[in-house]
């Protein structure tokens, strides 16, 4: 039986149009009314010096001292409100590589192990991109085939999954074929599902 090793490679949707995705309390936080607008801090409980002649005064720094140390509090908390706000915006656009709502399929590779090569399918390629892929130094023989948009190459995987050829021009098809992945079925295939459903494309329903 014929076998391939399949992998896939994601990248997450430009940053304008994640920022869109963004569930709105991470992509607009608001920050809570306790720390836009802070209680005034508690100075009933002023110490009384007693027998001290300038009663008054330390009573007076006791009180600035507890202001000051209740507005850098309440800074503190401000500055660490906006840390988590910025890092939970950070970590989406980061994770969003691993989501097929936030992310495209940019690449497909699929290895013949009988034949040893590497057929490389690969979704929007700048002609840099091209290039660079063309020109490489690689442990096998590579065959790079360039789709204008994801939606083509997902169709096309699809349909050459779909009719019991996995490589376009295979005729070898009659022994059928197995796929070889590293937890394919947790991510590369469900993903590649997912991303067919929201493109409109036919899924790969064999796999």
């Amino acid at each position: 039986m014929r076998s391939y090793i399949c992998d896939i490679e994601t990248v997450p949707l430009p940053e304008s149009e994640l920022v869109a995705l963004m569930p709105d309390a991470i992509k607009n936080p608001v920050m809570p009314e306790t720390l836009k607008n802070p209680p005034p801090v508690d100075l009933s409980k002023c110490p009384e010096y007693k027998g001290k002649k300038d009663q008054s005064e330390l009573q007076d720094l006791w009180r600035a001292d507890k202001q000051a140390k209740h507005a850098e509090a309440i800074e503190d908390a401000c500055a660490e409100w906006e840390e988590k706000a910025i890092g939970a915006k950070q970590r989406f656009i980061e994770d969003a590589a691993l989501s097929p709502t936030t992310a495209t399929v940019k690449l497909i590779g699929l290895k013949d192990s009988t034949s040893g090569i590497a057929y490389i399918a690969v979704a929007g390629a700048t002609t840099a991109e091209k290039s660079r892929l063309n020109e490489g130094a690689y442990p096998c023989k590579i065959a790079f085939k360039f789709w204008e948009t994801e939606a083509d190459m997902l169709r096309a995987f699809s349909s050459n999954i779909n009719n019991g050829g996995v490589v376009e021009g295979n005729t070898d098809q009659s022994s059928g074929y197995k796929l070889v992945t590293f937890f394919g079925n947790g991510f590369d295939f469900p993903f590649i599902f997912k991303r067919c459903w929201i493109l409109g494309v036919l899924a790969p329903w064999m796999l």
